[in-house]
């Protein structure tokens, strides 16, 4: 116990020491607490403030990349509003130079019903009359190139009317377009080609077509008519046969 007292003495004495020491370094410094405490005070006052500084600058720095962002948005967004400037500008001009070729379009049909049509329905109806050994009255084109044709002294639609005689007017009209072609165009038409007219008609209406091609012949020179029927060769002036071989290919077999 005395010796635990003698110890806690001397540390008391070696304090008082270094108190001692301390007290004459400070004095020896010119040091006073009131100007450390007030230095203290000001560091935590600069340094509080040096934080709201760099929270500041941090916001600051955060503003200036959201800016940054809706900057190259807002740029994207005007470079597509330009584009569609553009491209709303060449539709308008397109628009005005469509329009243009319609407005040219409906005069031109317009002429073509004054002046072609009526012409045009005049021969296929001859030419139907003929093919039908006078049974219709004729046929006629309308203003949106419809046929017509005329049983009994009324006008009626091709629907109602059966596929033969639907072909044969249709042959008529295909031979008057070409007949004033030939006629409108000052050169000769050297070559018609017609392709399957015989199939849904009977054997009287055939020999009226085959006249009918004779006759034109010499407005046009050589009629070309492709036809699967057999019997037909025999009423035109050359013929040609064609068959196809087993690996598909197409080769004259007879003339």
């Amino acid at each position: 116990m005395l010796a635990a007292r003698r110890s806690g003495v001397f540390l008391q004495l070696v304090g008082a020491i270094e108190e001692g020491r301390i007290a004459e370094e400070l004095a020896y410094l010119s040091f006073r607490a009131e100007e450390v405490k007030e230095a203290r005070e000001q560091y935590v006052q600069w340094r509080d403030r040096m934080e709201s500084a760099q929270r500041r600058l941090a916001e600051i720095d955060t503003a200036i990349a959201r800016t940054d962002g809706e900057e190259r948005a807002a740029k994207a967004r005007l470079e597509e509003l330009e584009e569609t400037v553009r491209q709303t500008a060449e539709r308008r001009e397109r628009l005005t130079e469509l329009n243009v070729l319609a407005d040219a379009m409906r005069d031109f049909r317009a002429n073509v019903i004054t002046r072609v049509v009526p012409s045009i329905s005049q021969i296929a109806s001859e030419f139907f009359v003929d093919l039908t050994d006078g049974k219709y009255g004729g046929m006629r084109l309308d203003d949106e190139y419809e046929l017509h044709i005329m049983d009994e002294g009324q006008e009626y639609p091709l629907d109602r009317f059966s596929g033969g005689e639907v072909d044969l007017a249709s042959l008529s009209l295909r031979l008057a377009i070409s007949k004033m072609i030939g006629e409108r165009s000052g050169h000769h038409v050297n070559l018609l080609v017609l392709d399957e007219i015989f199939g849904s008609q009977d054997q009287n209406r055939k020999r009226n077509v085959l006249e009918m091609l004779s006759s034109l012949q010499r407005q046009f020179g050589q009629i070309m008519v492709i036809t699967h029927i057999e019997d037909i060769k025999d009423a035109l002036g050359n013929s040609v046969t064609v068959q196809e071989d087993e690996d598909g290919y197409s080769r004259v077999i007879a003339t």
